[in-house]
């Protein structure tokens, strides 16, 4: 009776070690590919959630275009063309010439300051000469004017030339500094989405 019972114990033992591996070997494995699966299926989930909302905020964007149309070109207009910067160079010239400063500009090969700021910007280099008043005036018109710019490394110097207005001579400076003006890459190549 005691071989039949030990018998009995160790195919019971058996058989447990061979359901356990089982449990170990194929039921466990299953369960965590279901948790895998299941988990990636929430993911996919919340992207498709995430991109039904995108998709909600674009139409609404689109369907309320003309009533932002106008701030967006105000915006566009803040930049200025790197392909073609006419238009900001006559603005600087009108500038310097309504501040009473002879101003020489020319784009620049600077490399840009590195600034928080990671929107490509244009460099151009401004020579000036007048008035040490009136070349202030011309920075704080540049920067305070209709495009996006900041003026950098201004240094000015005494210059050997005078002006004499109503019988008043006035120093002249000559003044250098560069420009850095945002130009429109920084909106997707320059244009508006419609």
């Amino acid at each position: 009776m005691t071989t039949a019972k030990n018998q009995f114990y160790l195919i019971s033992i058996f058989f447990a070690l061979i359901a356990l591996s089982l449990i170990g070997f194929l039921v466990y494995p299953s369960l965590s590919d279901i948790e895998n699966i299941s988990n990636s299926i929430l993911q996919d989930k919340e992207e498709g959630v995430l991109i039904a909302a995108e998709s909600k905020e674009l139409d609404n964007f689109k369907k309320n275009y003309p009533i932002y149309e106008s701030n967006l070109v105000k915006i566009d207009q803040l930049f200025v063309d790197a392909k073609n910067p006419i238009d900001f160079i006559k603005f600087l010239e009108d500038t310097a010439l309504a501040s009473g400063v002879d101003a020489n500009i020319s784009l620049s090969n600077a490399v840009p300051s590195k600034s928080v700021n990671v929107l490509p910007v244009a460099v151009f280099q401004v020579q000036a000469q007048g008035d040490l008043l009136d070349v202030l005036e011309f920075c704080n018109k540049l920067e305070t004017g209709q495009y996006l710019v900041k003026a950098q490394s201004l240094s000015i110097r005494k210059s050997a030339k005078e002006i004499v207005v109503n019988k008043i001579t006035l120093k002249v400076v000559d003044a250098s500094f560069t420009i850095e003006a945002v130009t429109k890459d920084a909106l997707a190549s320059g244009s508006i989405i419609k």
